[in-house]
């Protein structure tokens, strides 16, 4: 993955988001979905965090979890957490703008 340099980050009024598809702060990087599967991980889910100048280190927002299947190929994963991902982020926005969103710093 590539850092967006910070002018880029710090546009929006209310900061950048970014869909990513683990639980953070477990499988941080650019590859999570094999890197679940791989390591037998039986859940996995995506993280809305809002986006700092580190790799995959901004503050969490808002997390949907959902088990993996024994047999469930990355490509099967991929586009679950593709879907679950652009749930979350509008859920993450609706919270947003409600005002009841409770930003959670990772454990580094």
């Amino acid at each position: 993955g590539h850092i967006l340099p910070k002018a880029v980050i710090d546009l929006p009024p209310r900061g950048t988001l970014n869909i990513h598809a683990s639980v953070l702060p477990k499988l941080r990087g650019a590859d999570p979905i094999r890197a679940a599967i791989r390591q037998g991980f039986a859940e996995t889910g995506v993280t809305i965090m809002r986006m700092v100048s580190a790799l995959d280190a901004g503050p969490i927002l808002h997390v949907r979890e959902t088990p993996i299947a024994d047999d469930e190929t990355y490509g099967e994963l991929w586009g679950r957490l593709s879907e679950l991902g652009a749930v979350a982020l509008i859920e993450a926005l609706a919270l947003m703008e409600a005002g009841a969103l409770r930003e959670v710093a990772q454990d580094d």
